[in-house]
C-alpha cells in the first residue's frame, strides 16, 4: 500500500516536487529489505527457509524494482508507470508464499484425517484378530 501511495502522490502532485524519493530514501529501502532478508535467513522455520530463494527473494527484489522505477519517473518529472506485470508477479509470489506457509507440516491432509483414523482402526482390528487366532 505504501508503494501505491507514493505513486499516486507522484501522479497527482504536479510540479510541487513533494512526492519524490530521494537517493537516501531509496538506499534506506534497499538496506531495510536486505536486513529483512538476512533476518529471515536466520529463521528456524523449515517452510519459510525452503521458500527464501524461490519466493521471498523475488518478492523483495520486485518491491525494490518497483520503488526504483517510481523514483526514476518522479525524478524525471514523468508520470509513474503502472507496472502491471511486475505487480502481478509480486502478487503471485506473495500468494504462493502464503499457500506454502499455510501447508500442514506433515504429509497428512487434515481433511483426510478421518480416513486415516479408520484405516488405522481396521489395521489394529486385523492385528488383534491375527494375534487371537495365533494364541
Amino acid at each position: 500500500r505504501g508503494v501505491h501511495a507514493v505513486g499516486e502522490e507522484g501522479c497527482s502532485g504536479g510540479g510541487g516536487g513533494s512526492a519524490s524519493l530521494t537517493p537516501e530514501a531509496r538506499g534506506a529501502l534497499g538496506s531495510l529489505l536486505g536486513a529483512l532478508y538476512s533476518t529471515l535467513e536466520r529463521c528456524d522455520e523449515a517452510p519459510l527457509r525452503s521458500c527464501l530463494e524461490t519466493l521471498v527473494k523475488p518478492c523483495l527484489l520486485a518491491l525494490h524494482g518497483a520503488v526504483d522505477a517510481m523514483a526514476a519517473a518522479l525524478q524525471a518529472g514523468e508520470p509513474v508507470p503502472p507496472r502491471h506485470s511486475s505487480r502481478g508477479r509480486l502478487w503471485v509470489h506473495l500468494g504462493l508464499l502464503r499457500w506454502r506457509l499455510l501447508l500442514p507440516p506433515h504429509p497428512v491432509d487434515p481433511a483426510a484425517k478421518h480416513l486415516l483414523r479408520a484405516q488405522l482402526g481396521r489395521a489394529e482390528l486385523r492385528e488383534a484378530r491375527l494375534s487371537r487366532l495365533a494364541a
